[in-house]
């Protein structure tokens, strides 16, 4: 996921989120929601989401074959840890105007 939002960069996406955001490491959260918005005109690549998202892998590298992967836990503690990566994510979402249609999920 975090090669896909690099990729994204180098099309002229830009981060609206940390993608380490959470202070979570890729042992212990199997889920991680990142927000890119699309490039506008000419695409440019942000060097400040580039930077972020180049540190991300290299701590995702560091934990290489440790990683906590969707899958691989009992289905209730995955549902623990979407929650939790939805709840990280709930005033970002609300911040760019996505909870829109999720609004009652969102608890707004």
């Amino acid at each position: 996921m975090l090669i896909v939002a690099r990729d994204r960069i180098h099309q002229g996406y830009r981060l609206l989120t940390h993608p380490l955001y959470g202070n979570f490491l890729p042992n212990q959260q199997p889920f991680r929601t990142i927000l890119l918005s699309a490039p506008g005109g000419t695409p440019e690549i942000d060097p400040d989401s580039l930077y972020l998202i180049e540190e991300a892998l290299g701590v995702f590298r560091k934990y290489e074959g440790r990683w906590a992967i969707p899958g691989q836990l009992p289905h209730a503690v995955e549902e623990d840890y979407a929650v939790i990566d939805f709840d990280l994510m709930r005033e970002s979402l609300r911040q760019y105007g996505f909870c829109f249609s999720i609004d009652a999920y969102c608890g707004f």
